[in-house]
């Protein structure tokens, strides 16, 4: 649904103050138009997109993660590092094929 949508953005402000430890996880891309939700951004400028991704950590251990990407839907190409907290992707990155571990590659497959 697009419109206000606060609540991914407390969880994530959440996910960073709280003391929950970080797991680093990897996950392919979301699509662009696989939102759940968006809202402004501080500037009124733009929007943040919501997407809810399923992430797997080095060992094959599966998430679904709530991500932000501020300002631009996300690209729908390729992967990311996670650095996650509870059920939040803090931070992330674009990672290559040859970065993912093989565990999270099996875990995540079809």
């Amino acid at each position: 649904t697009v419109g206000p949508c606060w609540c991914p953005a407390r969880q994530s402000v959440g996910a960073r103050l709280l003391p929950t430890p970080a797991v680093e996880m990897w996950a392919s891309a979301p699509e662009p138009d696989s939102f759940d939700g968006s809202y402004a951004d501080a500037t009124g400028a733009g929007e943040n997109y919501v997407y809810r991704v399923r992430a797997a950590a080095a060992d094959g251990t599966v998430r679904e993660l709530t991500l932000i990407s501020f300002g631009a839907r996300a690209s729908g190409e390729g992967w990311l590092r996670i650095e996650a907290r509870g059920g939040s992707a803090v931070h992330y990155w674009p990672a290559d094929d040859s970065e993912v571990p093989a565990a999270a590659l099996a875990a995540l497959a079809p």
